[in-house]
């Protein structure tokens, strides 16, 4: 059910021209709730859409806005349940909306050694894909972005892989991702 609602989110974000950073955010963000709280399947959706209103407000230029997204859903939800959804996920992620997602590991990663243009779109593609399957929400974002890029870096060939540099600044060795 979680690939899913990713898979929706991600159509949304899509059509919404959201950043890559405001769906991560969002994936995140309905990750912690899930670990936190049950939510039966019927509101998953309701979930999703609640989480992306609250990212959009916090990190994006464009917002998603409350009548919009019940539109989104079909309106399957009302204004009202979107808005109690809004408040109980602020409330028990205790208001911590951002926290460190892979790009933002990643971005410190690339700025560390640098890639070609060529590279860093399939970094950012490995990426996406990470947010489809839930058994990646287990590893910290930051062992996930040094296993992306180690898998772009040997899929592209980079001599060598997984570089003294990499490892120095990450404590991540080629054997532990």
């Amino acid at each position: 059910m979680r690939y899913i609602l990713v898979d929706w989110l991600v159509e949304v974000a899509t059509m919404k021209d959201f950043s890559s950073q405001t769906l991560h955010v969002t994936v995140g963000c309905v990750d912690r709730y899930l670990a936190l709280r049950s939510v039966p399947k019927a509101r998953l959706q309701l979930l999703g859409i609640a989480c992306m209103v609250v990212c959009t407000r916090y990190i994006s230029k464009e917002i998603l806005t409350i009548r919009e997204a019940v539109w989104l859903t079909d309106n399957t939800y009302k204004y009202e349940d979107l808005v109690r959804m809004m408040g109980e996920v602020v409330s028990v992620l205790e208001g911590k909306i951002r926290s460190p997602t892979l790009l933002d590991y990643g971005e410190v990663l690339l700025s560390l050694l640098p890639l070609e243009r060529r590279s860093s779109h399939l970094f950012s593609y490995v990426c996406e894909l990470s947010l489809l399957y839930s058994a990646l929400t287990t590893p910290p974002p930051a062992k996930l972005a040094c296993a992306a890029l180690l898998l772009t870096r040997a899929l592209h060939h980079y001599g060598p892989v997984w570089p003294t540099l990499l490892k120095d600044y990450t404590g991540f060795t080629k054997e532990d991702l």
